[in-house]
């Protein structure tokens, strides 16, 4: 029995059907989070035009260098003073390495106690 699959592009803003060969795949960026939407040429248009200007007053980066900024203010993990997350989780009975970055967990305790 034969089997055929057909694959049929949408754009993910408008839900119309791309006819073959037009439309594409835009990626994007912003807070850390990566993003890809399908998009009529048009749309795919419209969305580098509004994130121009942005682009343009901002700084490139390399993918390896972006630090995730929280939306809450929080200073990126890289940031965080590892003896200070060390004294928080040793006064608080917590077991922690005395060398290297202490975990994401025990990182996330100490913000969650205000730190």
């Amino acid at each position: 029995m034969a089997q055929r699959t057909i694959t049929v592009l949408t754009d993910d803003l408008t839900g119309k059907e791309l006819p073959d060969g037009s439309g594409e795949c835009v990626r994007f960026s912003i807070d850390g989070d990566h993003y890809e939407i399908d998009l009529d040429s048009s749309n795919a248009q419209r969305l580098r035009g509004i994130l121009d200007r942005y682009a343009h007053a901002g700084r490139r980066v390399r993918s390896g260098s972006v630090a995730r900024a929280s939306t809450s203010g929080e200073a990126p993990a890289a940031l965080i003073d590892n003896s200070a997350v060390r004294a928080w989780a040793a006064s608080n009975g917590i077991q922690v390495s005395k060398r290297g970055r202490p975990s994401a967990s025990v990182i996330e305790q100490f913000r969650a106690a205000g730190h």
